[in-house]
């Protein structure tokens, strides 16, 4: 009888869906007991990991009934993060989210699998045929002392995690390991990262990863093993190349985009064969769209601009006509090979993305962009967190390698070092305004939205945003309904809130109550100046929220038909209230709801006639012609 199986084609990469084990090792520098595992989350939610628990088998056979962890309570990986698990002897740099204090004993031909807290395997790998925890074909088992380690793989052009079930299809061996923990940063599987302490000497430009001096080859090695040469991997942002302005969306429609990059050295920068990949809207997919010319040196204070397909801007592209595609909600990143040098995300769960994420651009048509800030000093901002190195630039700024060199933020020359006889002095820009708007109010509700266990007029609100680029402090500001009508206007507390943050105001308040029969709602200055206004008129049904859409500048259209959303992003659709599709307009009562119980019962369904409707008027005429007060009407109620 043969002993070799029938061939059978190769398992198809596809993408992992749920918790995998991105990298591990039985043995290390310090020996057999040299262990990590390393969990991460490739999907495009947060996982719950709480109570599931990490097991390995005993060595080529059963399972252990041990756990080697039991994640402790409150752990949820987030989208792209990691969890790492060690023992006393891991030798590694990275700090384990959880470190044993003694050892494994993972055997080099057994098996390492994470369960959930129902003890269902979610994820193994295993290195002998007979081990309990396996998938597929085995991995080859670890010897030695090497810093080494078996890492998942990208799952193809996904760009997620591989995950095929099969073992040997899904992992390779690597040297040196890369174990990251819960406080690295978001990333793919299988990409060589930065280290956690970026080198200070300005010196180590970007092109330290590829082993020799850039060429004009225009292919860089990106292998994926060399990059990992411990003295460039930091995040070259800190002191090298940045993002400096960016956007998805402009007066041309979706593929009116740009990406500008900027030098922020004092020395020039090889970007030969760098390239730019989009993360896939507000999810863990990503994709190649742009590498730059093998010949392109960016010179110090120089920008370098990459254009859409159907880019509009007046300044040209020095990479003109690329099909960009960035989704409203995605994101991008600059690539020297396989290590990210930047990277910024419209998304809390897309994939390239720093700290928070920026708002939305979603007003087609305008010319608007994020532009990386500037401090005092006249450097670009990089903190590592998008909302606090970028700002929302009205009118677009782009510039390209014949643009003068500038700082960020805004195109000031730096001075000629030219002697001149009468120099002129450049005025700083003034500081920019504060701009808070009202943002979305609710006149008629239906739900107890300030949670006082009752469903009345004060759980109307009214929702204020901060749409510019400062703090701003709401002492002094007010809030009113019409000019001398209604409520009696309601001053703001002294509170602070921050760029494109939120904040609401219910009537039980400010005792600021709206008419259902129409209104307005004013937002007044500290110096009693009109800083923003609305006027409506019928509030056709309970929870009918007016909003503005979308809501990232304060100075959008008007949408009277939206979604009840207080203190989050405004949206014409959700899962809590749904407006109804036809109303009745003959059981509308379009009267204040301010009024008297008294004067409502007398005048709305379904004791009242309702006179305010036209039905009440034009259906059947005048009564036939009769005169109304000998008719039978409802006059006699206002005559008594």
């Amino acid at each position: 009888m043969p002993m070799f199986a029938p061939a059978s084609a190769a398992p198809q990469m596809q993408a992992a869906t749920t918790i995998v084990i991105s990298e591990f090792r039985t043995r290390g520098p310090s020996g057999g007991n040299d262990e990590f595992i390393e969990l991460y989350n490739p999907t495009s939610s947060a996982i719950n990991i709480s109570g599931w628990t990490i097991r390995k088998s005993a060595g080529c056979g059963a399972a252990s009934a041990t756990p080697l962890e039991t994640i402790p309570s409150g752990v949820i990986l987030s989208v792209g993060q990691y969890y790492l698990s060690a023992t006393s002897q891991y030798s590694g740099a990275t700090t384990p989210d959880y470190r044993d204090a003694g050892n494994w004993g993972i055997a080099d031909t057994g098996g390492v699998a994470v369960l959930d807290s129902s003890a269902i395997v979610v994820d193994q790998a295993g290195m002998c045929n007979g081990t309990a925890y396996l998938e597929g074909a085995f991995l080859n088992p670890l010897s030695g002392t090497t810093n080494q380690s078996y890492e998942r793989k990208f799952g193809g052009a996904s760009d997620s995690c591989q995950d095929t079930t099969d073992n040997l299809t899904d992992f390779t061996n690597i040297s040196p390991s890369t174990p990251q923990n819960s406080s690295s940063a978001l990333r793919l599987c299988g990409v060589i990262l930065p280290t956690s302490t970026p080198t200070s000497t300005p010196s180590d430009t970007p092109t330290v990863t590829n082993t020799s001096t850039p060429t004009n080859t225009g292919t860089p090695t990106g292998t994926g093993t060399a990059t990992a040469t411990a003295t460039n991997t930091a995040f070259v942002s800190t002191a090298g190349v940045v993002i400096s302005e960016f956007r998805a969306l402009g007066t041309a429609g979706g593929n009116d985009e740009f990406i500008e990059l900027y030098n922020r050295t004092s020395s020039p920068i090889s970007i030969g064969g760098w390239t730019i990949r989009k993360s896939t809207g507000c999810g863990p997919n990503t994709s190649l769209i742009a590498t730059i010319p093998s010949t392109i040196m960016l010179g110090a204070g120089k920008h370098y601009l990459i254009g859409g397909s159907s880019y509009t801007g007046l300044v040209t592209p020095d990479l003109a006509n690329q099909t960009l595609g960035v989704a409203n909600d995605g994101g991008i990143a600059l690539l020297n090979g396989t290590t990210i040098v930047d990277q910024v995300g419209l998304c809390g769960n897309t994939t390239y993305r720093e700290g928070t994420p920026l708002s939305q651009i979603s007003t087609n048509l305008a010319n608007r962009s994020y532009d990386r800030k500037a401090s005092s000093a006249g450097v670009c901002v990089d903190t590592n967190n998008n909302v606090a190195d970028f700002f929302l630039r009205n009118t677009s700024d782009p510039q390209n390698l014949a643009s003068s060199v500038a700082i960020c933020g805004n195109p000031t020359p730096i001075p000629s070092s030219t002697p001149r006889a009468t120099p002129t002095r450049t005025l700083s820009p003034p500081p920019p305004p504060p701009l808070v708007a009202i943002n979305e109010f609710v006149p008629r509700p239906g739900q107890d939205w300030n949670n006082d266990g009752i469903v009345n007029v004060l759980d109307e609100y009214v929702e204020l945003i901060n749409h510019g680029t400062i703090d701003v402090s709401l002492s002094g500001y007010s809030l009113d309904d019409e000019v001398n009508i209604g409520s009696n206007p309601y001053r703001l507390p002294a509170i602070t809130i921050s760029p494109g943050e939120r904040i609401v105001f219910y009537g039980s308040e400010t005792g600021l109550l709206l008419s259902d029969g129409g209104d307005g709602v004013r937002l007044l200055r500290p110096n009693g100046q009109l800083a923003d206004a609305y006027n409506y008129r019928v509030v056709r049904f309970p929870d009918q929220s007016f909003c503005r859409l979308p809501d990232n500048g304060g100075l959008d259209d008007w949408n009277t038909n939206c979604f009840p959303t207080p203190g989050l992003q405004n949206a014409l659709s959700g899962s809590f209230v749904s407006p109804p599709n036809v109303v009745d307009a003959d059981l509308l009562c379009p009267i204040a709801d301010t009024l008297t119980l008294e004067f409502i019962l007398a005048e709305c369904p379904p004791f009242g006639n309702n006179i305010w409707r036209p039905a009440y008027w034009d259906d059947e005429g005048w009564y036939g012609e009769k005169n109304l007060p000998k008719s039978p009407s409802k006059w006699p109620v206002f005559a008594d």
